[in-house]
């Protein structure tokens, strides 16, 4: 059997699980892929037109190699983190890669770009025919770069950048939700394929029973990770792979909000947010007490909504105290929009992004204010200052009494 030199070669990962025909290219020697296999530097994987692979590297973590795609490790790789660099000549990877210590980062490189990944679930590709690279984000946020431009992409875009010099990239956005579902079935296929690693964990306790040493892997769907929220309420939904599921614990920003015994592999709660950054951790707890979970933060506006107003004119001197007060909101998740006249209410809107609300002024100094509030609670405040004149409230009592 083939054993590389230690001395030469660096461990970079194992292959998992392959399926369909897939191939190892190692110091002029063509090997059969296999699960369980030792990847080193210099290798070259390549999988076939029914083939895929799942690989697990050192420090960083899943990488998937579609039908048709080719990668290779660089010979020499003197980073600190096992496995830095990756390059695909050809075909498409998929890699959820962990949160790395600052100043590290795991590069894919193409034949015309590179994107470094840090925290993140992404899709990086190349077509031979088309020459086209193709970037999708499907969690967190990566940066790509071509040539002198750099890309920074967040979760639900996709940038192609073409192999000839002079073209334009095109941004795309993504469907996140199905991408999430390709993902859940890598992962699936990792539990269901892998399962003979999962009963090599298994050992005997005292009374000579069975015991499982392997945690339950849980993975929360939705909401997806680096998107913006925009509702307190929430569906938190996840899937959880573990077929001696007892128990599932799920705690919002420290708080547990969910405690119970199930065995449902799929979890689905409505839970209430807050403005800012909250922490969403699921627990799955099996019956030998082994614990798996898997911790999401999601970020819910925290800037209170801005209020513009178009008319009148701050400091503006009018000839009437009749004026329609005009402005826009930046928000439109808007609930309530209120005006004030020296400091008395005066006018109540609808929920709308744009007002216009008529009002009557009094002679002399008119303080106003519109307050608006948005679906958060969070409230936005502008002010102006106008100014009647006495001659105005002479005219308009002029009138009234001689109609």
């Amino acid at each position: 059997m083939f054993s590389p030199n230690s001395e030469a070669l660096l461990m970079k990962g194992k292959i998992e699980v392959v399926k369909g025909r897939a191939y190892v290219y190692r110091n002029g020697r063509v090997l059969q892929a296999r699960d369980d296999m030792t990847i080193y530097t210099g290798d070259l994987l390549e999988t076939s037109r029914q083939g895929s692979m799942l690989l697990e590297l050192i420090d960083i973590g899943l990488l998937k190699l579609k039908p048709g795609t080719q990668v290779k490790f660089p010979e020499k790789d003197d980073d600190q983190i096992q496995a830095s660099r990756l390059n695909v000549p050809f075909g498409e990877v998929w890699s959820k890669v962990r949160k790395l210590a600052l100043g590290e980062s795991f590069e894919i490189k193409t034949p015309n770009a590179v994107i470094f990944v840090s925290n993140a679930i992404v899709s990086a590709g190349f077509h031979k025919r088309s020459k086209k690279s193709n970037f999708k984000i499907i969690e967190g946020d990566a940066e790509v770069h071509k040539d002198q431009n750099h890309y920074f992409l967040t979760a639900g875009e996709q940038v192609v950048l073409d192999h000839r010099k002079g073209s334009k990239a095109r941004l795309r956005k993504i469907d996140i939700f199905r991408e999430n579902q390709e993902w859940k079935r890598v992962v699936t296929i990792r539990e269901k394929l892998g399962r003979k690693i999962r009963e090599s964990l298994r050992t005997p306790d005292k009374k000579g029973k069975t015991q499982d040493l392997e945690a339950p892997l849980v993975h929360i769907v939705s909401p997806v990770e680096g998107l913006p929220i925009k509702k307190l309420e929430s569906d938190i939904r996840a899937t959880i792979y573990e077929d001696n599921l007892e128990r599932v614990i799920l705690n919002v920003n420290g708080k547990t909000v969910v405690d119970e015994n199930t065995s449902l592999k799929t979890f689905t709660k409505t839970v209430t947010l807050k403005p800012g950054v909250n922490k969403v951790e699921l627990k799955a707890i099996d019956r030998f007490g082994n614990v798996g979970s898997d911790v999401k933060e999601y970020k819910i506006a925290d800037l209170p909504p801005s209020v513009s107003i178009f008319y009148p004119f701050d400091n503006l001197e009018l000839n009437s105290r009749f004026v329609n007060v005009q402005g826009v909101i930046d928000d439109p998740d808007i609930r309530e929009v209120f005006v004030y006249l020296n400091n008395r209410q005066i006018a109540r809107d609808r929920a709308v992004p744009t007002f216009n609300i008529p009002v009557i002024l009094d002679v002399g100094e008119n303080l106003l204010r519109v307050e608006v509030t948005n679906a958060f609670g969070l409230k936005g405040v502008n002010e102006i200052t106008v100014y009647t004149t006495n001659q105005a409230n002479i005219n308009i009592q002029f009138n009234q009494f001689f109609n």
